[in-house]
């Protein structure tokens, strides 16, 4: 999907023009693809799907209070869209991200409204990929009595104009362990084909808990040895 910032120019636009739409939201215009909607059929769509229906179930089971506690937090949650403008999400929305996330980390379906918007980040990661087998990761953090989860996700594409990390992430591991390093080669082995030696790898690691958002992506990248 395409977002347009506005100038002298353009007005204002809506409606379709072949296959492309052009509509607007709180956020501002945009435009994107006409699509024919169908049933999800790869494997991704239909998880997909089923986590969205799994996440409308959950938040149906919320009372009013519970409910008003996520569109009150929503009211003071933005999101910066590619161009820098900030989207405001409805309590439903914020939820819906919230389910997901809590998914990702294996925690239980998200109830009372996080009071905590932002799980502090990692400070450090030294992912060793070994080709042969090998591979750690060592995760650091600022010093806490919370338990806290890091997660690994790594990109072996790369984008077509700055060979920076490709928008497929693969997930590789979770865990609670910080400063010790961590055996990764199973995760990897179940996550991605083999690694091949010289090959740039980029990675991103961020940290979660149960009652908070999960902190920014820490990113890098590392040669396969």
């Amino acid at each position: 999907m395409a977002i347009i910032r506005t100038a002298s120019i353009v007005g204002a636009i809506s409606g379709n023009l072949e296959s492309l739409n052009f509509a607007n939201s709180p956020s501002g215009p945009y435009v994107r693809r006409r699509i024919t909607r169908t049933k999800p059929t790869t494997a991704r769509q239909v998880n997909h799907r089923t986590l969205y229906q799994r996440a409308h179930i959950a938040w149906n089971a919320l009372t009013v209070v519970q409910r008003q506690g996520w569109v009150t937090l929503a009211r003071a949650h933005s999101l910066p869209n590619r161009l820098g403008v900030d989207s405001r999400l409805n309590g439903w929305q914020l939820y819906l991200k919230f389910y997901i996330y809590s998914t990702h980390f294996v925690f239980g379906p998200p109830v009372v409204a996080p009071s905590m918007v932002t799980q502090p980040g990692p400070l450090t990661v030294v992912l060793d990929l070994q080709s042969g087998g090998g591979s750690e990761c060592t995760v650091t953090r600022p010093a806490s009595a919370d338990t806290i989860t890091w997660e690994l996700q790594i990109s072996r594409t790369f984008s077509s104009s700055d060979r920076g990390p490709g928008r497929t992430w693969t997930f590789v591991d979770l865990d609670v362990t910080f400063a010790v390093a961590i055996d990764i080669d199973a995760e990897l082995a179940a996550a991605t084909p083999p690694l091949i030696a010289d090959e740039v790898v980029w990675y991103r690691v961020r940290t979660g808990q149960t009652d908070v958002f999960p902190s920014p992506w820490l990113m890098g990248s590392v040669v396969t040895a």
